[in-house]
């Protein structure tokens, strides 16, 4: 059944991309490749504050909960509940935030309060530790750390985009991607070594603390 509403959903998009009209346009590149790649990175490397940007941006990584998800369904509620359904209705709940999210806050949210963004993520991710006894608390829990996730990383990379020179845009944001993934694993793998050391909601409090340390950040450094 699922696979069947996957290709339907595909099948939608399809018909919707269909007829959607993208004005482009195509310039011929003379820049070699190398060269090309060399000159983004001297572009970033001349400009601290995109740099910055890119970290803050990266920030966002840290609410990679899959293996957290997976963990806490394995462990804590698999006598409440089939692991394959926590883990399914988990996910379903925060992504339902993650959908949402925008449509509450995203009006809402400009370069001032972006530090009180990072400091609400920081608590719903820590109220979610706190909520973690139960399965059925922890989808509140869960369904709080995902509504304001969206607009982080939404705002985040528009701050990013409108400091960067068109001529760039491509390979900065390229850039700008590889450390957001880099730090989407760093935060799988250190759930998964700490799994072993500490209580799941140990590990749930450090990574909303981290929140705490980017918007104490981003108010220093960048605001």
């Amino acid at each position: 059944m699922a696979f069947i509403l996957d290709a339907i959903f595909f099948a939608i998009a399809l018909l919707i991309l269909y007829k959607t009209y993208f004005d482009y346009v195509c310039h011929r590149v003379e820049e070699k490749i190398f060269q090309s790649i060399r000159d983004g990175f001297s572009y970033i490397k001349n400009n601290k504050q995109l740099i910055q940007l890119m970290f803050l941006h990266a920030s966002v990584g840290f609410t990679a909960f899959d293996t957290l998800v997976t963990l806490l369904s394995s462990y804590h509620y698999k006598y409440m509940i089939a692991v394959p359904l926590a883990i399914g209705l988990s996910n379903a709940t925060r992504a339902f935030a993650l959908m949402i999210g925008p449509l509450i806050i995203g009006n809402w949210i400009n370069k001032q309060r972006l530090f009180n963004l990072f400091i609400l993520q920081g608590i719903f991710i820590i109220l979610w530790a706190f909520l973690q006894y139960n399965f059925y608390t922890q989808l509140f829990g869960i369904f709080l750390t995902g509504l304001v996730t969206t607009t982080l990383w939404s705002y985040t990379y528009t701050l990013l985009q409108e400091k960067v020179k068109p001529y760039f845009l491509g390979r900065v944001l390229a850039y700008n991607e590889m450390i957001f993934m880099f730090t989407s694993i760093a935060t799988t793998l250190f759930i998964g070594n700490m799994a072993s050391l500490v209580d799941l909601n140990v590990i749930t409090t450090i990574l909303g603390l981290l929140f705490f340390v980017v918007g104490f950040y981003y108010k220093r450094i960048l605001l």
